[in-house]
């Protein structure tokens, strides 16, 4: 199917298949990403950083996937990692403190929508 039959208005029901398609593509995706973190820990034993040269590169070929990849495995574990310490219910919750809490700090609705009472252990 080309880019303009993409543009074209369709039914409610090929409008709802399509939907159901993209959320079982993303739910699999995000279920091989949550099981290649936790395997990555396991097997290359990565919890801050991956301090070995090449052991990025040597992940990425076990995995069959690059090495940008990795990285954001990382970076996503570390993430999730300092979110349960620091006492966040979610990675979500410990995102939105980090990079959005400081422009609506007292305030009763976040100027983001993102939540109400934007504080620390408050989010979501």
């Amino acid at each position: 199917m080309d880019g303009w039959a993409w543009r074209q208005p369709v039914s409610n029901d090929e409008a709802a298949r399509r939907a159901g398609g993209r959320r079982a593509y993303n739910s699999l995706r995000q279920l091989r990403a949550a099981a290649r973190r936790q395997l990555l820990e396991k097997q290359f034993g990565i919890t801050r950083q991956i301090a070995t040269r090449g052991l990025r590169a040597k992940a990425a070929r076990a995995f069959g996937v690059s090495e940008a990849t990795i990285s954001r495995d990382v970076k996503r574990a570390n993430t999730e990692q300092l979110a349960v310490y620091s006492g966040f219910r979610s990675v979500e919750a410990y995102e939105h403190y980090r990079f959005h809490s400081w422009r609506c700090q007292g305030q009763e609705q976040c100027r983001c929508g993102y939540v109400t009472g934007c504080g620390r252990r408050r989010c979501v």
